[in-house]
């Protein structure tokens, strides 16, 4: 087995994987773990604490229209508080979506899924999470 070089000491991660054999995360992790299920789902969960209040749902009819044009179905659940986020992101594990976008409750909740994470409009403490955040404070400085 040939050496690797000083530049490639790195071992290729999941993500890697799955980004040079054009799948998602999640089926490079049910097909390198052999559970048998790899089909995508192209499914897209969008986490909310309220669908109701107008940032949500002006951004989710949004974010639907572009995932349309790509394939992907949006779907949308409601979470007010830890538990029923908790319960949220299992159901959500178990509909095996292709990426989940949360809008964190809980910022120590552990977000444990086979498919990529992106938190939006707030930081929880996950490390190896994309983030979407509005600036409020250059918002309201541009405002005065």
């Amino acid at each position: 087995m040939p050496e690797r070089s000083a530049s490639r000491s790195r071992r290729p991660s999941l993500k890697d994987v799955a980004e040079e054999a054009g799948v998602g995360f999640g089926t490079a992790s049910r097909t390198l773990s052999d559970n048998g299920y790899v089909a995508e789902s192209n499914l897209v969960a969008l986490l909310v604490p309220d669908y109701t209040n107008e940032f949500y749902s002006v951004g989710s009819a949004a974010a639907a229209r572009l995932l349309r044009e790509r394939g992907y179905q949006l779907i949308i659940a409601a979470s007010a508080n830890p538990e029923q986020e908790r319960n949220a992101i299992d159901s959500l594990a178990e509909y095996r979506v292709d990426g989940i976008v949360r809008v964190p409750i809980d910022p120590a909740l552990p977000v444990d899924v086979p498919c990529p994470v992106v938190e939006l409009n707030r930081r929880s403490q996950l490390q190896d999470v994309s983030a979407v955040l509005c600036d409020d404070r250059s918002g309201f400085l541009q405002l005065t």
